[in-house]
């Protein structure tokens, strides 16, 4: 299973003339749709589902 690198992940405060990268892949893009576009279309909802789980029991048991 692939960590989630935070410098690498987009937030919600990214400008969009900022290149966003994708949270589980070297993937990047221009603009935060292009992210979210490539999420839907480029992973599977369970690998994206375990790694959002993962992150957050990460984050409850610090």
């Amino acid at each position: 299973m692939t960590a989630i690198d935070p410098s690498t992940t987009a937030s919600r405060s990214t400008p969009v003339d900022e290149t966003t990268a994708c949270p589980l892949c070297a993937y990047t893009a221009d603009s935060r749709n292009d992210v979210y576009t490539h999420l839907l279309t480029g992973h599977r909802k369970s690998t994206i589902s375990d790694l959002l789980l993962e992150s957050r029991s990460t984050k409850t048991t610090r």
